[in-house]
């Protein structure tokens, strides 16, 4: 109400009256300022503040509300039903700001409050004119619907500001109202003595991963018209490719005294964590779901370690600290079935003009009268500046991979095949491995796509090549240490201990990789409720690699006794 007192004689000369006035004063209980005393002259224009919330356990606004703090700006009455210094308001609740004063006795010209949150309002107060002028008008009573949040404001506020009678109020600081009242001769209500301060009580959700023998699953073609389907638990490996689907239920445990239980008061979002082997940890996000009891939770998995998490939010965008957590592995490694040339086998090369040994048990191909540029430590194709030229037989050793995908992989996922090898050739005279064979892709670390299903095949100018002068078949000893010395200006010594690191006893690791090159797959996610997100991306450096093999053999050059027999060089 109202409180408005008017000046009057009722019977009383001027002296009584002013008289009458200063005893009130003299009385009047401690409100704040001046050590809670009013100073003669001074009206006590301190302010009472009931608070009630509005909405009601049927989810409608009841006429008066529910009280639930009164008191001063020095704190609760006796009788207040919240005796903690600040009104506490139950988050995302409609709520009422009552006021009057202290001493109803007091004679104003008007109320005036202030409810803005916005710094940059500064001290807007309320009512206003058409003219957006404050005025002193007879206003006790302030409501707000405490339920747009402030970045969506503008679409309830189009006069600008921050609207409080729509603001919904964060849980994240203290909260300040303030209601003055003036005299006729400008006396305002101090700001310590027109200042409510109240909080909004909003208890973090919480949030489950439902674990009940359907959730969480996966799911996906089996290849033969069928659906592969089984559920998950934490640390499983599933096949990659597949579709996997989580479920979450949360709860909102806001101490709230009358809650609208009929609507559901969380939201979901869901973030998932992928651990490539080519790269940094990968991440997406979803956006937050609709407000449900529960919600799921899918997404495509490509061959990664995965984490998942998922929280509940509720309205005043409060999350679950603790967000849920599970880990699994999607895809399975292919294995590596065959290394050609293999253990059983010896690479005996020979003078093309004298065909082959009957010993060599490898094919491979020789071009003869070759040339090569020699730098010092190489053969190159091509002629550098100071480089040398020689002539010869240029032999290609082909290398055959073979591999195949894991069973629990179905093709349909695409991953289920060996896509890519790699290799290292090892001669025991080149244990560094300096001289890098078949295209200089010789390494554990880099992957060759298959030239067919799940087989590389390395020949031709890919396979393996040894070079051989042209010379060393009619003198091998002239490549020989203590022999090489000074013959001519062409370096022997050098050649010849290049043509040693090449040859003996070589041994070839190798491994297979689900993935080729420049291979996309499209993680795909959706929340109920929301529409389906998907980002493609190229995965070919991520695949999942089998455990590496070995084959080991000789490989050396046949030079003839002259008895039909075999010398080996080195």
């Amino acid at each position: 109400m109202f409180n408005l007192r008017f000046r009057g004689s009722f019977g009383l000369g001027l002296l009584t009256t002013l008289a009458f006035a200063a005893f009130l004063s003299s009385c009047s209980s401690d409100n704040g300022g001046n050590g809670g005393l009013v100073q003669p002259g001074e009206a006590n224009l301190a302010m009472h503040f009931s608070v009630y919330q509005l909405t009601g356990t049927s989810g409608k606004s009841a006429p008066t509300g529910l009280l639930l703090w009164k008191g001063t700006s020095d704190g609760p009455d006796a009788d207040s039903p919240q005796q903690t210094a600040n009104a506490r308001i139950p988050g995302a609740e409609p709520f009422r700001i009552d006021w009057e004063l202290v001493d109803p006795s007091t004679t104003i010209r008007g109320y005036q409050f202030r409810a803005t949150q916005a710094p940059e309002e500064g001290d807007r107060r309320m009512p206003r004119d058409a003219s957006d002028t404050p005025y002193w008008g007879d206003q006790q009573s302030f409501v707000c619907e405490n339920s747009t949040p402030i970045e969506d404001i503008t679409s309830r506020c189009p006069t600008g500001g921050d609207c409080p009678e729509v603001l919904l109020f964060g849980s994240d600081k203290v909260h300040s109202f303030w209601a003055f009242a003036s005299t006729e001769d400008g006396q305002e209500t101090p700001l310590d003595q027109a200042l409510l301060q109240f909080e909004i009580v909003n208890a973090v959700p919480t949030t489950e991963l439902v674990v009940d023998g359907t959730y969480p699953y996966y799911n996906m073609a089996d290849g033969s018209g069928g659906e592969l389907r089984a559920t998950i638990a934490n640390g499983d490996t599933i096949p990659a490719g597949a579709k996997v689907v989580f479920k979450l239920s949360g709860e909102d445990p806001d101490p709230v005294v009358l809650k609208t239980e009929s609507l559901p008061r969380v939201r979901y979002q869901g973030r998932y964590e992928m651990d490539s082997r080519s790269g940094p940890t990968r991440q997406l996000q979803t956006n937050y779901s609709s407000p449900a009891a529960s919600d799921t939770i899918a997404f495509t998995v490509g061959p990664f370690e995965y984490r998942f998490y998922g929280r509940a939010v509720d309205r005043l965008r409060a999350v679950d600290p603790t967000p849920v957590e599970f880990s699994f592995v999607a895809g399975y490694a292919p294995s590596l079935t065959a290394i050609q040339p293999t253990s059983s086998d010896q690479l005996l090369l020979r003078k093309p003009s004298d065909g082959t040994w009957p010993e060599n048990t490898v094919d491979y191909q020789v071009t003869s009268g070759v040339t090569r540029y020699w730098t010092g430590n190489r053969f190159l194709d091509t002629e550098v500046s100071g480089s040398e030229q020689w002539q010869g037989d240029l032999f290609r050793i082909p290398l055959k991979l073979e591999g195949i995908g894991d069973p629990r992989e179905p093709a349909t996922g695409g991953f289920g095949a060996a896509r890519s090898f790699s290799y290292e050739w090892h001669c025991d005279n080149d244990p560094g491995n300096l001289i890098l064979d078949g295209g200089r892709n010789d390494d554990l670390s880099s992957f060759n796509d298959a030239t067919s299903a799940g087989e590389l095949l390395l020949s031709g100018q890919t396979g393996i090549e040894v070079f051989v002068p042209a010379i060393f078949w009619s003198n091998p000893s002239i490549f020989e240490p203590g022999n090489c010395e000074g013959v001519s200006s062409l370096d022997y010594c050098g050649v010849g201990e290049y043509l040693r690191r090449r040859l003996g006893q070589v041994t070839l690791l190798a491994q297979a990789r689900n993935t080729q090159h420049f291979q996309s797959f499209e993680y795909f996610f959706r929340v109920i409720d929301e529409p389906s997100q998907s980002i493609i991306t190229d995965i070919g450096e991520s695949g999942l690699v089998s455990a590496a093999d070995s084959t080991s053999f000789p490989i050396h050059l046949g030079l003839d006794d002259g008895g039909g027999g075999v010398l080996t060089w080195p």
